[in-house]
C-alpha cells in the first residue's frame, strides 16, 4: 500500500514500524501531498514513539480517497475506523442482583459528533466511574450517552457494624456522664441513619462494584444490539436512495451531450433576430466549441460515477466496518460534483435533474448522520 502511495521521483521516507499502519499511511500521503517539511515532522514524531491521533489519520485517508475516487482506500479508512454498520441511537437496560439488593442500569444513546458521556450513578466510586466511561467509549465510540445506575437495597438495610458499635459506645459514655440508664443497641440505629454513613462500606465493596460492571455490560450489549438493528434498517434505506441517485446521474450523463444542438439553434435565432446575416460558419463553429468547453461536465460525470461506485461498495461493507465517517467524506465529494454540474448546466432539463439529485443527496446525508 505504501509503495502505491509514494511517488518514485522523491526520496523514500524513513521506515515506519508496521505496528502503526494507520499513522504510516497518513504520513506517506502527507509526504506526497504536502511536501517534505510536513511529512518529515510527522515521521520524527513517529520515530519518537508518538504516532498521529487515530482521527487525524482516518480523516486524511478518507479525504484522499474521495479526491482520488479510490474505493480501496475508502474501504481502508472504514476498516481503520472500527465498529460496525450501527445506528448511533440505542437503548439498553439491565438488572443484576447482589447480596443485599440489586443494581439497575439504563443506557441511552443519541447522535453526536463525538463520544459524550453523562453518568448518574449511586455508586460513589471514581475508579468504578472511570471503568464505566472507558467501557462505554470502547463499546459505543460515538454518540451522546446517558447512563443511569440505581442501587436498590433490600428492606433489611445493610449497615456498617463498626460504625454502629462506635455510636453505641458513644451513647453509653454520654449516658454514664449524665447518670442515665444504659441504652440498648437499638438506640444507635437512628443515629446511624442520620449520620449518612449507612451502607457507606457497601458502596466500595468489590462484590457490589462487580455487580455494577456486570449490569453496565448487559445494558451495553442490549444497546449495541438495538443500534445494529436500526443501523441495518438505515443501511437498506441508504442503498435504495443510492440507487435513485445513480439513476439520476445516468440521466444527467445522457442529457449533457444533447445540450449543444439546442444551444446552437438558439444562438442562430438570436443572431437572426438581431439582424445579423451571413455569419461565417467557421466562426459559428468556433463559438459553439468554446461554449461546449465551458459547459462540459464529462469530468464531473466521471467523478460522480467513481464516487457512486465507492458508495455502493461502502454500503455493502461487512457488519464489522463503520461507515459513518467515510460516508460523510463521500457525500461531501458527491455534493461538490453535483453543484459543479448545476453551475454548468445551462439547460432546464439538466438543471431539473441536478435539483432532484441534490434532494436525494440531502436525504442520504440526513440518514448517514445517524450511522456510527
Amino acid at each position: 500500500m505504501l509503495a502505491l502511495l509514494m511517488p518514485a521521483s522523491r526520496a523514500s521516507p524513513p521506515l515506519i514500524p508496521p505496528s502503526r499502519p494507520c499513522s504510516a499511511i497518513a504520513a506517506s500521503i502527507s509526504w506526497r501531498r504536502s511536501g517534505r517539511r510536513w511529512s518529515k515532522a510527522w515521521l520524527r514524531r513517529l520515530a519518537k514513539g508518538s504516532p498521529l491521533s487515530g482521527r487525524s489519520c482516518i480523516s486524511i485517508i478518507l479525504a484522499q480517497a474521495c479526491r482520488r475516487g479510490n474505493a480501496a482506500l475508502l474501504q481502508l479508512g472504514a476498516q481503520l475506523n472500527h465498529g460496525g454498520m450501527h445506528s448511533m441511537t440505542g437503548f439498553g437496560q439491565a438488572r443484576v442482583s447482589y447480596e443485599g439488593g440489586a443494581i439497575e442500569v439504563q443506557l441511552a444513546c443519541v447522535n453526536h459528533r463525538s463520544c459524550q458521556i453523562q453518568l448518574r450513578s449511586e455508586l460513589r466510586d471514581l475508579g468504578f466511574e472511570d471503568q464505566v466511561r472507558k467501557r462505554l467509549r470502547e463499546g459505543l465510540q460515538r454518540g451522546a450517552v446517558t447512563l443511569q445506575l440505581n442501587l436498590q437495597r433490600d428492606q433489611i438495610e445493610v449497615f456498617n457494624s463498626y460504625e454502629l458499635q462506635a455510636l453505641y459506645r458513644r451513647l453509653a459514655e454520654l449516658a454514664a456522664e449524665v447518670g442515665a440508664p444504659q441504652p440498648g443497641i437499638e438506640a444507635a440505629l437512628p443515629l446511624l441513619s442520620r449520620s449518612g454513613n449507612s451502607g457507606s462500606s457497601e458502596a466500595f465493596d468489590e462484590a457490589l462494584l462487580s455487580a455494577g460492571l456486570a449490569a453496565v455490560e448487559q445494558a451495553l450489549a442490549a444497546c449495541r444490539e438495538r443500534r445494529a438493528e436500526e443501523g441495518e434498517a438505515i443501511a437498506a434505506d441508504l442503498r435504495q436512495r443510492a440507487a435513485d441517485l445513480g439513476r439520476l446521474v445516468a440521466a444527467m450523463a445522457q442529457r449533457a451531450p444533447q445540450r449543444l444542438g439546442p444551444w446552437r439553434e438558439a444562438l442562430r435565432e438570436r443572431l437572426r433576430e438581431a439582424g445579423v446575416e451571413g455569419i461565417d460558419p467557421e466562426l459559428l463553429a468556433r463559438e459553439c466549441a468554446l461554449a461546449a468547453d465551458r459547459i462540459d461536465v464529462s469530468e464531473e460525470m466521471t467523478r460522480l460515477a467513481a464516487h457512486l461506485s465507492a458508495l455502493d461498495e461502502l454500503l455493502a461493507s461487512p457488519g464489522d466496518q463503520a461507515v459513518g465517517r467515510p460516508l460523510e467524506f463521500l457525500l461531501q465529494e458527491l455534493g461538490r460534483e453535483v453543484n459543479t454540474t448545476g453551475a454548468k448546466a445551462n439547460d432546464a432539463a439538466l438543471a431539473a435533474l441536478v435539483l432532484e439529485a441534490k434532494q436525494v443527496l440531502e436525504q442520504i446525508r440526513e440518514q448517514a448522520a445517524n450511522l456510527l
